[in-house]
């Protein structure tokens, strides 16, 4: 799939919410895994397996926090699958790689890693948040849960998005 198929595919479902991520993975041909098999302090992570990918979730986490971490490994696909197809594996720069022929730790910098994982964030927050979306129904919400409950993502990342959009945030 090339880069116009995926921003396609993304672009499908910007106006859906909460965005229906089972959908992007089915449509980009992503298999998600929740598991209770990751290390501790993995939230997720996105392999290349042979000709696919997957997305392991941490079916230990909330419901919700879940739903971030599936958005982040899908911003890994969309923004850094090159690097992807290379390392088969994006992980936090401070754990061990999971699923790698060799066992062993990814062999690029930190910085990198720091930087795509920062990338992967925004991009998330911006998938599931976009700014116009969540301006509007931010301020004309009563309620946090009102919020959470559009979007379909945690209070914390409620309250972390609107801060950083300099509109405050609930209590």
């Amino acid at each position: 799939m090339n880069q116009a198929q995926i921003d396609a595919v993304f672009n499908q479902y910007s106006n859906v919410f909460p965005v229906p991520l089972g959908k992007i993975a089915d449509a980009l041909g992503i298999k998600i895994i929740s598991t209770a098999e990751l290390p501790e302090g993995v939230s997720g992570s996105i392999t290349k397996e042979n000709d696919g990918y997957l997305i392991y979730v941490n079916s230990t986490h909330g419901s919700l926090r879940q739903r971030f971490t599936i958005a982040h490994e899908l911003i890994h696909y969309k923004k850094h699958r090159s690097y992807l197809d290379q390392q088969h594996e994006i992980q936090n720069p401070t754990k061990k790689a999971l699923n790698r022929p060799d066992g062993g730790a990814t062999a690029v910098s930190d910085d990198t890693e720091r930087r795509y994982e920062y990338e992967a964030d925004q991009g998330a927050a911006d998938l599931l948040m976009p700014t116009a979306e969540f301006t509007s129904v931010f301020k004309s919400s009563d309620t946090l849960e009102e919020v959470v409950d559009h979007f379909g993502v945690s209070p914390a990342a409620i309250n972390v998005r609107a801060y950083k959009l300099n509109l405050g945030y609930f209590e």
